[in-house]
């Protein structure tokens, strides 16, 4: 069940949240779109909400979307209460286009817990920001790594009462530093003072998603499938090149990723008429994932992520 939306306009969409019978869309030319899902064959627009310019990165909680703009850096607060009137309530800034310059901007790159958001701010760290008087978010503290690294350009994802970010840092391996992707824990109980748990070197990390105690990490050719049951001790499921498996693949590049039941949704981009593509793979054994099918989209855009009851 589903229907096509085409604006007359050149535009791009890029974030997708859904909550409730809503779904909340940041948009390159406008900001934010809401949409009515009650019938989901007919989806509606139903408002909007202007930023000073694109809309990109997207977190939705308790009736509040929060999103920044790709140029400034801002965080919008906005108050979705009534829907159909989205209105701003608060602006977050620290001065650093952090946006426009972070590769990993939009995709997950803000989270939260309670009344506290995350967000990744180049060369400065992943900042925590307290949003409890949303008319004025202010920043309480910035995590980095402990081997002297900073989150400037990370990616990460909350769930329940852990954090998990992904970066590029240096591991010494053989007696020898070497850049590698790491995947790093904290308990974030207290979301205002995280503490570091257990970490695991993986191959993939630019889109992130949690389904149970697995986390699936996706990026480039690779899905890797991380068993998260005890955040002191990650282990690795499964690290498989989907391009090796399916020859269709291309040149495109895995850049997001949704789970549902037995099946892994993977968002890519390609060349030519490979641009947007969807991959969808069978990870009922999440020990040997296998690629179903690849879906060419008609759009040239996909959502580089998306909520998580989309997929379920």
């Amino acid at each position: 069940v589903g229907e096509k939306i085409v604006d007359k306009y050149p535009t791009a969409y890029s974030q997708v949240r859904i909550n409730g019978s809503r779904a909340y869309v940041t948009e390159y030319n406008v900001g934010m779109w809401v949409f009515d899902l009650a019938d989901p064959a007919k989806p509606k627009k139903v408002a909007r909400y202007y930023g000073a310019a694109e809309g990109d990165a997207l977190y939705v909680r308790d009736k509040k979307a929060y999103f920044w703009q790709t140029f400034g850096g801002q965080i919008y607060i906005i108050d979705c209460a009534k829907p159909s009137k989205p209105a701003c309530r608060g602006v977050y800034w620290d001065g650093s286009w952090v946006s426009y310059q972070n590769r990993y901007r939009g995709s997950n790159t803000i989270w939260g817990r309670g009344n506290v958001i995350y967000s990744p701010r180049s060369g400065k760290g992943l900042v925590i920001i307290d949003v409890s008087n949303p008319s004025k978010p202010r920043e309480i503290g910035v995590l980095n790594p402990p081997d002297g690294g900073v989150y400037g350009h990370c990616n990460f994802r909350v769930r329940g009462n852990t954090l998990a970010v992904t970066y590029v840092g240096m591991v010494k391996t053989n007696g020898k530093k070497e850049r590698k992707r790491i995947l790093r824990f904290y308990d974030v109980t207290d979301p205002r003072q995280p503490k570091a748990r257990g970490q695991v070197i993986v191959r993939s990390g630019s889109a992130l998603y949690w389904r149970g105690p697995l986390l699936y990490l996706a990026e480039g050719n690779w899905l890797t499938i991380v068993n998260t049951a005890d955040p002191n001790k990650p282990v690795i499921v499964s690290e498989t090149d989907m391009k090796a498996m399916l020859p269709e693949f291309g040149k495109a590049q895995i850049t997001g990723v949704a789970v549902g039941k037995d099946v892994a949704y993977l968002m890519a981009r390609g060349e030519g008429k490979d641009k947007a593509l969807m991959i969808l793979a069978d990870v009922s054994d999440p020990k040997s994932p296998k690629p179903l099918r690849i879906f060419d989209s008609v759009a040239d855009y996909l959502p580089t992520e998306c909520s998580e009851s989309w997929a379920n």
